[in-house]
């Protein structure tokens, strides 16, 4: 029986039914693909990458990426940052997380891609 229920509207998903480890991280790329101030009520909420995208990346910007990222899924308390890495690629920015969901021994690696010319996240992992 799982204990987060939810539903999804990503393509692929059979009657849109999420449960568990799944919800979370679908729950966790949602509150990365809005930026800062696209939530009405609460202008800090969301991820600042697609505000760097286009920024030099030094690192300073690397550093802010890494916090404002680590503070999202602080805020998550089903799944626990183990690691993060944040590289810079031709035409954007990759994130590479290592993630555990904390009601079970579950863990897994993402590698998030904000590219500059696409709409939304690209995850693999």
């Amino acid at each position: 029986m799982p204990t987060y229920l939810g539903f999804s509207s990503e393509y692929g998903y059979k009657n849109f039914k999420v449960t568990d480890f799944e919800l979370a991280l679908q729950d966790l790329i949602n509150h990365l693909n809005i930026k800062p101030g696209e939530k009405l009520m609460n202008p800090k909420f969301g991820c600042i990458v697609w505000d760097m995208l286009f920024e030099n990346f030094t690192d300073d910007v690397k550093s802010a990426i890494v916090e404002n990222i680590a503070d999202i899924i602080d805020q998550e308390p089903r799944l626990n940052l183990d690691s993060i890495n944040v590289v810079e690629y031709d035409q954007g920015i990759q994130v590479e997380l290592a993630l555990s969901y904390i009601p079970s021994a579950l863990a897994t690696n993402l590698v998030l891609t904000f590219d500059q010319q696409a709409d939304g996240i690209y995850v693999t992992g």
